[in-house]
């Protein structure tokens, strides 16, 4: 039985906890702002594909998948915010994605030694 918590297991187990929390934030504003989509611009739609649905996928990858999914949340909110310019909140949702690519350097520096 293993009574300590290592670094590796405090990132992962953050970046697990921020994407549940990120991904709850997200449905939120999605269901309780009611979204029309005859309402949204081609532009809108665009964007929308990358916030919120490829952040959130992204995060949910990462669960398994950690790079990939911190890479598919990155680019989201790369080009989401140049589309649609800087907002910190969106950094702030898709941080979990650096948190997972960290874990995954970790573990594999770990196994190479």
């Amino acid at each position: 039985m293993r009574n300590t918590i290592t670094i590796e297991d405090a990132v992962k187990t953050i970046a697990r906890f921020w994407s549940v929390l990120s991904t709850i934030m997200i449905l939120l504003f999605l269901f309780g702002e009611g979204l029309d989509p005859s309402r949204l611009t081609v532009n809108e739609w665009v964007g929308f594909l990358f916030f919120p649905l490829g952040l959130v996928l992204g995060l949910i990858i990462s669960w398994k998948k950690e790079i990939f999914g911190g890479v598919v949340t990155i680019v989201s909110v790369t080009v989401f915010t140049i589309m649609m310019g800087i907002n910190w909140f969106i950094f702030a949702l898709g941080f979990p994605a650096v948190l997972f690519i960290i874990h995954a350097m970790i573990v594999k520096n770990k196994s190479e030694v």
